[in-house]
């Protein structure tokens, strides 16, 4: 996939990618309820490209579950249909479930490198 065709979060329906600390809600546009994100794990170099009501109550139980911490590094309004346009999008880059690689395209999408 050429970087040039990345996927554009500035374009989505409620736009504003905004970075977050993880902390309470992101605040939302047009009665969207859903907030698309991108936790980074820095341990196993893998993205998460999700959605939930509340991305810093979702890294938290992640955290938990996993034993370490994540970044959010990406987060704004969005739905369901969007997450999972953004996961057939990347299927090439999947490592697992809705963990992918950490390929140039995805550190583009994110805007900033992912260390």
């Amino acid at each position: 996939m050429k970087a040039d065709t990345a996927y554009d979060p500035g374009k989505a329906r409620g736009a504003g990618m905004c970075s977050a600390s993880g902390a309470g809600r992101v605040p939302q546009a047009d009665g969207v309820d859903d907030v698309v994100y991108a936790f980074w794990d820095s341990e196993r170099r893998l993205l998460k490209i999700g959605t939930s009501v509340s991305p810093g109550r979702r890294r938290a139980e992640l955290e938990a579950a996993l034993g370490r911490p994540l970044a959010l590094v990406a987060a704004w309004p969005g739905g369901r249909a969007e997450e999972r346009a953004l996961h057939r999008r990347w299927a090439e880059y999947r490592a697992f479930g809705e963990w992918f690689h950490a390929a140039r395209v995805l550190e583009s999408w994110v805007g900033s490198p992912l260390a």
